[in-house]
């Protein structure tokens, strides 16, 4: 079973791997079915600017997090 820390490597992996600038994505699409603490981690990690190139986005309909690739 994966810990944390290493769901959390392939959530960043996932994310240095699009390439598409403008694209606004969910966590979701990094993981399937990630755990809440991943998603406060992530939050917290690109506000903090500590994963390049990607922005807060907002909150889709439901308050989900979206963010943005932007480089």
């Amino acid at each position: 079973m994966n810990n944390y820390g290493t769901l959390y490597g392939q959530v960043k992996t996932a994310i240095n791997s699009f390439k598409e600038v403008g694209q606004v994505f969910y966590i979701r699409d990094c993981i399937n079915n990630p755990p809440i603490m991943l998603g406060l981690w992530l939050r917290k990690d690109i506000d903090a600017k500590k994963i390049p190139g990607v922005v807060f986005y907002g909150k889709d309909a439901y308050g989900t997090n979206q963010y943005k690739k932007v480089d």
